[in-house]
């Protein structure tokens, strides 16, 4: 029995730009991971609000220094960690545009195990997209970069 190893080609960190997600780009597949960013919520008194900003000091902490995953962990381990997260086989992917805009770029992709997202990737990242995604052959007939 032969294993394949998936190939990394491109890492979008969300915390790097618009996007509340990190975007990873493989020979075979995209994984949309969520960040971690946790949110509190305290009753509105000065003891529930005192408690509240110290739960979240310490949730910010523990995030911030979570958010940097160490280059070896793999991606079906990073997709375990939300029950949000998602990964899509180029195959089942309708369609992949790179919009490159003065105002407002963006990345758009639909298919039927994600619907309809779009990214707001930040000028960087854009340019990585439009050398990385063209390479993939997969994507032949569904990539388009305006």
């Amino acid at each position: 029995m032969s294993t394949t190893i998936e190939k990394n080609l491109l890492v979008l960190r969300g915390s790097d730009s618009n996007m509340n997600c990190d975007l990873y780009f493989t020979d075979k597949r995209l994984a949309i991971v969520f960040l971690n960013k946790k949110t509190f919520f305290a009753p509105p008194t000065v003891l529930g609000f005192i408690a509240g900003y110290e739960a979240g000091q310490k949730m910010m902490k523990k995030t911030t220094n979570s958010d940097s995953q160490p280059p070896n962990v793999s991606i079906d381990f990073l997709l375990g960690q939300n029950k949000n997260n998602r990964a899509v086989a180029y195959e089942d992917l309708e369609y992949i545009r790179i919009h490159q805009a003065r105002f407002g770029s963006n990345l758009t992709l639909k298919s039927a195990i994600t619907g309809w997202r779009q990214f707001a990737p930040n000028e960087f990242q854009l340019k990585q997209l439009s050398l990385v995604l063209p390479t993939i052959a997969t994507l032949n007939g569904k990539l388009e970069i305006k």
